[in-house]
């Protein structure tokens, strides 16, 4: 009866159904505009780019690799020899059928350099990789290189909502002069105090979900989710990424961590609401909380609600162990409940 009363005061109320809506649409709006991240290169000689990935769509192999690093090779030798060529045609030292066999040559080695260079440095990528991987795979990547270059960031949108709804829990009610009240009733202590947090969990958890679910539907309609089922680090930007799972797999966890780390942060600020007492303030301290481990950098960033909310970085930091999954999301839960408790504490003392 209190939960509920709780989600009806953070959805009616506090209008925060139309405040998590405005946020949904901004967000659905931006990924719907957002350019894909497609490789210039590939504009200059689109044919050519299908004609390569045609060949060696598909699993790669040390074969595959050293085609496309031949090709590579043999352009850039074509057009090296232009000069020497030219010369010798000019002193009459070349014929005129072994000109234009040349010439012909060299308009192909122009027309496929830009797109060999492209499979070039992907067949070196996978030469490259460690031989306990499952090889890499060449596909179309710049659909999925844009899904994983925009996780890079936290869901700004999500979590500018649930921020709002969180710093005004307990401010709300002392701004309006109930707080003292509140606390004299019979609920008004610990169970208003999980009530209050529940409701805004819960409250969280499916805006996460809706979200999670708008995001993934924007990027399939924008064709973006090509071979799902490739491993990830066939994707340049998840070269790093030494977990053996597959892009739509590992888009899969990292939505799952920026969620989970979503809920937290909102558990931090609300704690935080209990002793500030200040919407803007709490806001304030909530983005501080957010950006500022951001400069941290290195590993170290894994240990804040900032960095397991960049899921790309977190999936390219991550080992493919248990440990180097539970460690930094103990670690956050653990301090994220102890400011729980502390706040619990004050609220209950009527602080």
């Amino acid at each position: 009866m209190l939960w509920s009363a709780e989600v009806h005061k953070i959805l009616r109320v506090r209008k925060g159904a139309l405040l998590l809506a405005v946020c949904l649409l901004a967000k659905i709006l931006l990924l719907w505009v957002y350019p894909e991240m497609k490789d210039p290169r590939i504009g200059l000689s689109q044919n050519q780019y299908n004609r390569y990935l045609g060949a060696l769509y598909g699993e790669s192999s040390p074969g595959k690799n050293a085609w496309a690093q031949q090709e590579y090779a043999w352009c850039l030798d074509t057009i090296a020899r232009r000069e020497s060529v030219e010369q010798q045609y000019a002193q009459h030292a070349l014929s005129e059928e072994a000109y234009r066999a040349y010439t012909e040559e060299l308009d192909r080695a122009y027309l496929r350099r830009n797109s060999a260079q492209i499979f070039a440095e992907k067949a070196e990528q996978f030469a490259a990789q460690g031989i306990t991987q499952a090889p890499g795979w060449y596909i179309y990547e710049y659909g999925w290189q844009t899904v994983f270059f925009l996780g890079q960031f936290p869901d700004i949108f999500l979590l500018f909502g649930l921020l709002i709804l969180a710093a005004q829990s307990f401010p709300a009610e002392s701004a309006a002069g109930m707080l003292p009240v509140l606390l004299a009733a019979k609920n008004g202590k610990s169970r208003l105090f999980w009530a209050k947090l529940l409701a805004l969990l819960s409250v969280g958890a499916v805006a996460a979900l809706v979200f999670g679910g708008a995001e993934a539907l924007v990027f399939y309609l924008r064709g973006w989710w090509d071979d799902p089922q490739a491993p990830i680090y066939s994707v340049s930007i998840m070269t790093g990424c030494k977990l053996p799972v597959s892009l739509c797999a590992g888009y899969a966890a990292a939505m799952l961590i920026r969620a989970y780390a979503a809920l937290l942060f909102s558990a931090v600020v609300f704690g935080l609401s209990v002793w500030i007492k200040n919407p803007i303030q709490t806001v304030f301290a909530g983005m501080c909380l957010l950006i500022l481990p951001m400069f941290l950098g290195g590993r170290i960033d894994l240990l804040t609600h900032s960095g397991l909310l960049r899921g790309t970085l977190t999936l390219n930091a991550l080992e493919p162990t248990a440990a180097s999954w539970l460690i930094p999301l103990s670690i956050v839960t653990g301090y994220s409940g102890a400011i729980v408790c502390l706040s619990l504490i004050r609220h209950r003392r009527g602080m």
